[in-house]
């Protein structure tokens, strides 16, 4: 795990860059939030922009708890 945000506030639209993440690092985002709602791999989109390296997917580099 390269980084963890535990219960962290984003304001809509926040964007984290991912495009430089190595191979095998991940992120965690746990219990972080937009407007109150607790963000998942189902509702970041619209809420977050999350850019990832080439070939690799959100469920390669985020944990969402």
């Amino acid at each position: 795990i390269l980084a963890e945000f535990n219960q962290c506030v984003f304001e809509k639209g926040f964007y984290i860059d991912l495009s430089k993440l190595g191979s095998d690092c991940i992120i965690t985002l746990d219990k972080c939030t937009v407007n109150g709602v607790v963000l998942t791999a189902d509702n970041y989109k619209g809420n977050i922009t999350i850019e990832l390296p080439s070939g690799r997917t959100v469920a390669d580099c985020v944990i969402f708890k």
